[in-house]
């Protein structure tokens, strides 16, 4: 294989790639479905919808660890009382 063709093979298979994880991060990789039934067109979307799901996870364990304080504080002996 001479220099210019094993450079032009090498140019192919790095634009390839490159274009592989550029349509899997912006919008032409595989469509689907989030866990929602809404519809995730790129691994960024994924990622944003997974992000989103552990905020509003976050939120509902400091709501609790909230609930679970203000019952301590209330409270005259060592137990726990969940108010919900």
């Amino acid at each position: 294989m001479r220099d210019h063709e094993f450079e032009k093979l090498l140019e192919r298979l790095v634009f390839g790639a490159v274009e592989r994880l550029s349509g899997s991060i912006g919008g032409t990789g595989a469509p689907g479905r989030d866990e929602a039934g809404g519809v995730v067109d790129s691994l960024t979307e994924a990622v944003m919808g997974i992000t989103s799901g552990l905020f509003q996870i976050s939120h509902a364990i400091d709501g609790l660890a909230e609930s679970i304080e203000k019952s301590q504080k209330e409270s005259n002996d060592d137990t726990v009382k969940i108010r919900l």
